[in-house]
């Protein structure tokens, strides 16, 4: 497995760390995780206040660590990585650069697209960036369609309400209509929480209290 750490500053930390309600969320996540790490400049002494972690093997998966808080999403790009630049590429999309990642956040972010009822109005912009980069439609149609696979561990002292919301707990998919949390005796560390998702370790057990 390689594992590829990226301190955030406050302003990539605000990119990254909004929380996620929904697919299009999530999509805003990857096009602005890898807008990071394809231009990546190491924040000054100092101002770092979060970190992102990239684990590229069997399980390809971004972490998001900050004092709190560990969530994970499913990374659905190839990575190669030389001379440490890194080059990202899926199925759909032979690159996955600057540009194609500026066009499909356009799409959800200025023109809304995902919340559009009307065909025509969703197709408009879609052909239009199409033109610019005749990949974008095969890349947001897998982004759309592609598992997420998202978790998050909480040390949540605030909200803390016995084994109705234990102080260290994991929450199981991000929607409120499927949303679970699964309590912990202990705070988790970010190798452990890795390890629990890490298909070529050996599996975590559940135990009833």
């Amino acid at each position: 497995m390689k594992t590829f750490d990226f301190d955030l500053d406050r302003f990539q930390t605000e990119q990254v760390f909004s929380a996620i309600r929904t697919k299009e969320d999530v999509i805003k996540l990857w096009m602005r995780a890898v807008k990071i790490v394809s231009a990546y400049v190491k924040p000054e002494a100092g101002t770092a206040v979060s970190q992102m972690r990239l684990h590229v093997d069997k399980m390809s998966r971004l972490f998001f660590i900050d004092a709190d808080k560990v969530f994970s999403v499913n990374f659905p790009f190839f990575t190669q990585e030389s001379d440490g630049w890194f080059y990202f590429s899926c199925s759909s999309c032979s690159s996955v650069d600057s540009r194609v990642t500026s066009e499909v956040l356009s799409l959800i972010s200025t023109h809304n697209v995902l919340a559009l009822d009307d065909l025509y109005l969703f197709l408009d912009p879609i052909a239009a960036a199409v033109e610019i980069d005749s990949s974008v439609w095969s890349l947001f149609k897998y982004l759309m369609t592609c598992d997420d696979g998202y978790l998050r561990f909480d040390h949540d002292v605030a909200r803390e309400n016995g084994d109705l919301h234990p102080k260290n707990h994991i929450d199981i998919f991000y929607s409120t209509a499927t949303t679970f949390k699964i309590g912990l005796s202990d705070r988790m560390s970010v190798i452990e929480f890795a390890d629990l998702l890490d298909v070529g370790t050996d599996c975590h057990f559940l135990h009833r209290k």
